[in-house]
């Protein structure tokens, strides 16, 4: 049992793991940032929905900070990372443009998009 529990340990201590995507629904060419734990000093693979983003749109990568240039092409996905010591947890992030935006129905007699002023 010692052996099982510090193999776990050992993968906790190693896994990679994601704390916060921010913003959450960029635009895009906006700058991401993600944190979290074990993220590997050199550089591995952010993933959307299991395809990874060119490394160019990469702008930084420590072991607890990763930032990247939001993609054009992208509505929504699942962000993972993947190092040489795993695939991450999922977090999620939408495309601001493709969030759909609350409508006011018969407010006051008037309809339409609800002014964010």
């Amino acid at each position: 049992m010692l052996l099982a529990g510090g193999a776990l340990f050992l993968y906790w201590m190693l896994h990679p793991s994601l704390s916060v995507v921010d913003p959450v629904t960029p635009l895009p060419e906006d700058t991401v940032a993600i944190v979290g734990r074990n993220l590997g000093k050199a550089p591995g693979e952010v993933l959307f929905d299991g395809i990874a983003l060119p490394t160019h749109a990469i702008q930084s990568w420590s072991p607890t900070y990763i930032t990247f240039k939001m993609p054009h092409d992208i509505d929504s996905a699942a962000v993972r990372i993947r190092t040489t010591f795993g695939l991450s947890n999922p977090l999620m992030l939408a495309n601001s443009l493709t969030v759909p935006r609350p409508v006011a129905s018969e407010v006051g007699g008037k309809s339409g998009p609800i002014s964010r002023e």
